[in-house]
């Protein structure tokens, strides 16, 4: 039972007032919480939204169909599920289920279902549990004897000579080999070509009927790094897909050995703490290790700023074998295929005193 002694020695309207108070105080709390439940649920139920670009409907698809999509969700954790849905049939066709590369791009090949109408429907499902999705308007898929057919994208950086990799600042040649029974015009053919900072439908800049070329000049890779396609679409009966590799990073490089110690004839004897010096007596192997996305050209070994090395191979060591005395600073160059580099220096004690 609840003690109400302290209600005693009151009169009837007081005690009454005590209470109603008391009462009106519990109901308060018990909105406060409904409150805080509500703005929960709503934080919870918050819809993830996600833009579909392509398709967006009324394309005509030959091969290869390009899904690009785009949730701002790069750096929290979702899974994407893609399905084909058939207009006649209401059949959903799974392209993908709980993938967790959200990158914004799949190419699936059209030719796995019949020729007909169909949406494309994406979904989003956070972690938090947190769902998204849309859906295009109806598009064609349609092999069935194409007029237009694109056999071929290249893309080249042409400042590097490279179709395998490109980066910014560089110039781009874009190229689109065309057969068609149909008589096509430059403005029939578009490119997308946001990936390198440039137009969603860009229109060739040489057509001469069975190839079409884009000049790109100080391009901006979006992203920076990783995959970039193209989209080329010919009076939206025919697209087909190129691909090129971003890298603007440089190399990541360490020096293996020598470390923070004590080094005699090329043996570590002791090993110090890395604010103190590193002691060598006789001749040292130089090692390191690194890594870079579009392969190691040149490794370049100084000492004083005195180039004394140079390799192709990471992999291999520089011995310095010559009479050296005193403190001298060592320093790696790495250089990777498309120009980047990166530097690191060593500072060592070092005492050769006979060199072999």
């Amino acid at each position: 039972m609840r003690n109400t002694d302290h209600l005693f020695g009151l009169s009837l309207q007081e005690r009454v007032m005590n209470i109603s108070m008391i009462r009106y105080g519990s109901l308060l709390i018990m909105m406060l919480l409904l409150v805080s439940m509500c703005a929960e649920i709503t934080d919870a139920d918050d819809p993830v939204t996600i833009e579909l670009y392509h398709p967006s409907g009324g394309e005509r698809i030959t091969g290869n169909l390009s899904i690009i999509w785009e949730t701002q969700l790069e750096n929290e954790s979702c899974t994407i599920s893609l399905y084909l849905i058939s207009v006649e049939t209401m059949q959903w066709i799974q392209i993908t289920e709980n993938a967790t590369d959200n990158d914004g791009e799949h190419i699936y090949d059209t030719m796995a279902v019949s020729d007909g109408a169909y949406f494309l429907r994406i979904e989003a499902v956070m972690s938090d549990k947190r769902t998204g999705n849309n859906t295009s308007d109806v598009f064609i898929i349609d092999n069935d004897q194409a007029p237009i057919h694109i056999s071929e994208v290249i893309i080249e950086d042409i400042t590097i000579d490279s179709t395998l990799f490109v980066k910014d600042t560089d110039t781009l040649q874009i190229s689109a080999y065309i057969d068609s029974e149909i008589n096509l015009s430059y403005q029939d053919i578009t490119a997308d070509l946001r990936g390198f900072g440039y137009n969603k439908t860009a229109f060739p800049d040489q057509f001469n009927g069975t190839v079409a070329i884009w000049y790109l000049h100080n391009v901006v890779c979006q992203p920076q790094n990783g995959e970039i396609h193209v989209i080329i679409d010919v009076k939206q009966i025919e697209n087909a897909t190129g691909l090129i590799i971003a890298d603007n990073s440089p190399p990541v490089i360490t020096i293996e050995k020598p470390g923070y110690g004590i080094f005699f004839y090329n043996t570590e004897v002791w090993t110090s703490l890395p604010f103190l010096d590193t002691f060598i007596i006789g001749p040292i192997d130089i090692q390191i290790q690194g890594v870079d996305d579009s392969g190691i050209a040149e490794v370049q070994y100084s000492i004083d700023n005195e180039l004394f090395f140079t390799t192709d191979d990471i992999t291999e060591s520089y011995r310095i074998k010559h009479r050296i005395i005193g403190t001298h600073s060592i320093e790696i160059t790495v250089i990777d295929t498309l120009g980047h580099h990166t530097s690191i220096q060593k500072t060592i004690t070092i005492y050769n005193f006979i060199g072999f």
